[in-house]
């Protein structure tokens, strides 16, 4: 190995042991992402909602061991997202949840698995997809 090639290395070892360590944690980058397993975006036709699926999170309906629930987030004036609030017991329970897409109009939720218009879990619980007006 040359000399030249050998001051090289030493001084880019010595230049990387000098950089700070990065955080393996995970960072709240802004008002939507967490900590928690978020998935599946969708934003409404209009534009002005982004919902999304997020599990592991106490707040679910099923809390820290449920499969994930909808959640939402409203566009704020200056075009920024808002703080994620949870959807609710209408259009989540224990199992999984997610906003499958919309009507063309904009009028029409399509939901992943089922929709309870009570809040109060009672439904019976089916695989497929809901509706809400």
């Amino acid at each position: 190995m040359s000399f030249r090639l050998s001051i090289f290395i030493t001084l880019l070892v010595a230049f990387a042991m000098s950089l700070p360590a990065q955080d393996s944690g995970h960072i709240k980058i802004d008002s939507v992402n967490s900590s928690f397993d978020e998935r599946n975006p969708r934003i409404s036709p209009d534009g002005q909602h982004l919902y999304f699926t997020r599990s592991g999170h106490p707040d679910n309906v099923g809390s820290t061991i449920d499969r994930g629930d909808i959640w939402v987030s409203d566009r704020n004036a200056d075009g920024s997202w808002g703080a994620a609030k949870h959807a609710g017991a209408r259009w989540n329970h224990p199992g999984l949840n997610g906003v499958v897409g919309f009507s063309a109009d904009g009028n029409t939720i399509y939901l992943l698995n089922y929709y309870d218009p009570d809040g109060d879990g009672a439904g019976n619980l089916r695989n497929g997809i809901a509706k809400s007006t």
